[in-house]
């Protein structure tokens, strides 16, 4: 911007008013930023590790346009939220997920919700694949979503929740959450 473009902004003290606080805003938006940044020390420290086993469970398909499996169908389900040895329940998940692509796998997008009890939960979204020929994730694959928030000690949280389904159905969920 000229310098005569920038002193016309600031003739009248209306607009000197505007300029002082949308400079303020600046000022605030980056102080917060650099207050909130990501930490690049690699410090473990802030990072909380959760393990939890999930069952396989059948889900309820809602079949939208063609018949069978095709883009845009829904699967709905839930199920329970074992500790990490997978003895006991610890909570519940529940989630949707829309097929967005029919390739060599399906390709689904999920959102889905860990309510771990006494109003603590984590949500997370994200894509991973199934095989065309039957359900629950590829065995022995990786898939790590994001962690989109969450409430109770988790409000606020962020992170990752890295997927792994067994060959015997069940699904080792590991939560790296950062607040």
């Amino acid at each position: 911007m000229s310098s005569t473009r920038a002193m016309h902004l600031l003739t009248t003290p209306a607009r000197r008013r505007r300029v002082v606080a949308l400079a303020s805003v600046l000022v605030v938006v980056g102080l917060a930023g650099a207050a909130c940044g990501d930490d690049d020390s690699g410090d473990e420290a802030d990072t909380q590790t959760l393990r939890f086993v999930g069952d396989d469970v059948e889900p309820t398909i809602v079949d939208v346009g063609e018949p069978g499996t095709s883009v845009g169908d829904m699967t709905v389900f839930d199920g329970a939220v074992l500790d990490e040895d997978g003895q006991e329940e610890v909570g519940r998940y529940y989630g949707t997920q829309t097929t967005i692509d029919l390739d060599d796998t399906q390709v689904v997008q999920i959102m889905m919700t860990y309510d771990l009890g006494e109003g603590d939960t984590l949500t997370i979204g994200g894509v991973s694949e199934f095989p065309l020929d039957g359900a629950g994730l590829v065995n022995e694959q990786e898939f790590t979503r994001p962690v989109i928030g969450g409430t109770g000690q988790y409000a606020g949280a962020s992170g990752t929740l890295t997927t792994v389904r067994s060959a015997d159905g069940d699904y080792s969920q590991t939560f790296r959450i950062t607040d």
